[in-house]
């Protein structure tokens, strides 16, 4: 259950924070100093946004991650602003959620759930609120540390270890959520929330 507290800690938003900018780096000047650059920049240096393509509004670096996982990370974050229990199900690995709905949250159903998780967001928000922009500031694959340890062995305890076999791939993606509400008159920052991804033979799936 600590497990699963540390994991699903993500969804109480108590505290609002405003990000550092990063400093600036000298600009490429011809076509060959960029393409020869671009390949030792760190992550956040060729950052794209992108506002239509997706559920909802991302911005990431394209050279770090690819249209599957920001699909993913997109529906994820979608499934919680418009309450939709079946776009959760759909994304989420398979037991997950009914592991939530049925032994953790006991809720009647996705959708119950999904509007909890809603409210949640809305306390220190608006209930109109969206996200204006889904931020990934930053993508790790290493499975032995932290979250993404933790979210890969709880899905193992719930398929009797059949979770970790089937990955094919999995990343723990570091997130800034830009809100507005309040018909956009008003807007929110929470940083450092984390979206794990994983990639199988049957698609991407994402979770927290």
């Amino acid at each position: 259950m600590n497990c699963f507290r540390k994991i699903t800690a993500l969804f109480l938003m108590a505290v609002m924070l405003v990000p550092c900018m990063t400093g600036c780096k000298k600009e490429p000047t011809t076509p060959e100093e960029f393409e020869l650059g671009e390949e030792n920049l760190p992550y956040g240096a060729t950052m794209k946004s992108n506002k239509t393509s997706y559920a909802v509004p991302v911005t990431y670096d394209r050279r770090f991650v690819t249209e599957e996982q920001v699909s993913a990370v997109a529906d994820l974050c979608a499934s919680i602003q418009n309450q939709d229990g079946e776009l959760y199900q759909k994304i989420t690995p398979e037991g997950y959620a009914d592991y939530q709905i049925n032994e953790v949250y006991s809720y009647a159903s996705a959708d119950e759930m999904m509007q909890a998780l809603h409210t949640s967001v809305a306390n220190n928000t608006g209930e109109d609120f969206k996200f204006s922009m889904v931020m990934v500031n930053g993508i790790s694959d290493n499975r032995e540390l932290g979250g993404l340890m933790e979210a890969i062995a709880l899905m193992d305890n719930l398929t009797e270890n059949a979770f970790s076999p089937s990955l094919l791939g999995a990343w723990d993606f570091t997130l800034e959520w830009d809100f507005t509400y309040d018909e956009d008159a008003k807007s929110t920052i929470v940083d450092e929330q984390h979206i794990f991804v994983f990639q199988t033979e049957n698609g991407y799936y994402a979770m927290m």
